[in-house]
């Protein structure tokens, strides 16, 4: 007995996102490419965070301030 195997349609997930949204008045949203994160990159997120939060690296119990916390979300 041969069966034949199903094939999936594929569905563009923002596309039926931006249809739903047009129906309620809301902006569309936009497909963004995601970003490599390459050596000098995280090497720079690296500093960035040592010269900001210098006790986070060293304390074991750090913990961002509330408003701090809403700025990294």
């Amino acid at each position: 007995m041969v069966q034949s195997k199903r094939r999936r349609i594929g569905v563009n997930p923002v596309r039926v996102l931006n249809g739903m949204r047009r129906e309620l008045s809301l902006p569309t949203v936009t497909e963004s490419k995601p970003v490599k994160i390459t050596r000098e990159v995280m090497r720079q997120v690296c500093i960035e965070v040592w010269k900001k939060y210098p006790q986070s690296l060293t304390q074991v119990d750090y913990q961002l301030g509330e408003l701090t916390l809403a700025l990294v979300d």
